[in-house]
């Protein structure tokens, strides 16, 4: 931290307003367990993203990085949760006033 404190200022700013931010203003509009059903899409987001980081692998001519593969188990687990998220949102949907949903969309 103290070689590259610039790295983790702007990555540490990234993460709060990219993930923290947007779930305290959520929080202020939807119950608290939608909210924490919903957060669950980093699980979907790890797995898709195995892809991006490599892993050694140790053969007879000597290591080599290859990229990670998207686990298929992973992935059927997380399209599960992700049918889960969607369920929960839209029963959520069906209660949802016309001043929330202003609030909600004038955010883009």
């Amino acid at each position: 931290m103290r070689k590259q404190p610039g790295t983790w200022v702007l990555w540490g700013s990234v993460g709060f307003g990219l993930f923290y931010a947007p779930l305290c203003f959520a929080s202020a509009y939807s119950p608290g367990w939608l909210i924490a059903g919903t957060w669950q899409l980093t699980i979907i987001s790890g797995t898709l993203l195995t892809q991006l980081f490599f892993e050694t692998k140790y053969t007879e001519n000597g290591p080599i990085q290859m990229r990670g593969k998207i686990p298929l188990k992973g992935l059927i687990m997380s399209l599960i949760i992700l049918l889960g998220i969607v369920l929960m949102q839209m029963e959520h949907a069906k209660h949802l006033s016309l001043e929330n949903l202003y609030w909600e969309l004038s955010l883009f």
